[in-house]
């Protein structure tokens, strides 16, 4: 940690051309009027864009700008980026930021200030549901039962919006290597959630809702017992033979998480999988 950095700021992006130039803009404006010391560090995603080059443009334009940013060698996905961004923060607070200005960088005073003023390890963001039918009915299923598995409140959001101390960084790495789903709940007991402004994604659709399903089920299956205690069922209600399911199940996901920490850590400490500029 660098005592002279107040907050990291952490952004994985992917295919993000037409928005991050605005989001670093608007981030460089806020941060400057809350007279905080900063360092952005962008994890981008092995975009097929002109993403790099807007960083890049952005990065000439405003030299006292403290960027770093990091290539990924292929497409490993938005939680791999953001733990690989995490690993390298030396700020005293990490903040993860969306690059398509869904979440709002005027509401990181209110974050931040949430965090100091109640001496909290973590405060993510949340907003009312404000998509289509779909989406927040899917959106609304999700966590409930997400919350439910995990004994929690089921009307909590989790958002990838948060910012947190960084006492929490080597635990929130360590812990989330093989998770398909980012909690920070899982890791910290001085958590809170605070109410936010939260915009369209800029000029880039929402996440299919196929994908949203798959990235559900990932979830579920990998990082929960939910689908154990489904067989667990079935084997009281109907025959012991859903034993081998069971045992089969969780053979599955032991080897699958283990592949995913292997293939994240390999990334992390092989600077062949990633350039930094």
């Amino acid at each position: 940690m660098n005592k002279d950095i107040n907050i990291s700021i952490v952004i994985p992006t992917y295919n993000s051309e037409k928005s991050i130039y605005l989001l670093l803009e608007s981030l460089f404006k806020e941060l400057t009027l809350l007279k905080l010391s900063f360092e952005i560090i962008i994890v981008d995603d092995n975009s097929t864009d002109d993403t790099i080059n807007e960083i890049k443009k952005f990065k000439n334009n405003s030299e006292t700008v403290n960027i770093t940013l990091i290539k990924s060698s292929s497409n490993y996905g938005q939680i791999t980026s953001t733990l690989l961004g995490v690993s390298k923060t030396k700020g005293k607070k990490i903040l993860t930021i969306d690059d398509d200005l869904q979440h709002d960088p005027i509401e990181i005073k209110n974050l931040y200030d949430h965090l100091c003023i109640n001496k909290l390890d973590s405060v993510v963001a949340y907003w009312k549901v404000d998509e289509n039918l779909i989406r927040n009915v899917s959106s609304v299923i999700f966590n409930f039962f997400s919350n439910i598995l995990q004994f929690k409140n089921p009307r909590y959001r989790n958002t990838a919006f948060r910012l947190f101390d960084s006492n929490l960084k080597d635990k929130f790495v360590e812990y989330f290597l093989d998770k398909n789903w980012i909690d920070i709940r899982r890791i910290s007991k001085l958590n809170d959630q605070l109410m936010t402004i939260h915009n369209p994604p800029l000029k880039r659709k929402h996440t299919g809702f196929i994908k949203r399903v798959k990235l559900a089920l990932d979830y579920f299956f990998l990082d929960t017992y939910f689908f154990e205690l489904i067989t667990i069922l079935l084997i009281i209600l109907l025959d012991k033979l859903f034993v081998i399911i069971i045992i089969f199940i969780t053979a599955i996901k032991k080897v699958t998480r283990y592949k995913l920490h292997k293939l994240r850590k390999n990334l992390f400490f092989n600077s062949d999988n990633y350039e930094i500029y």
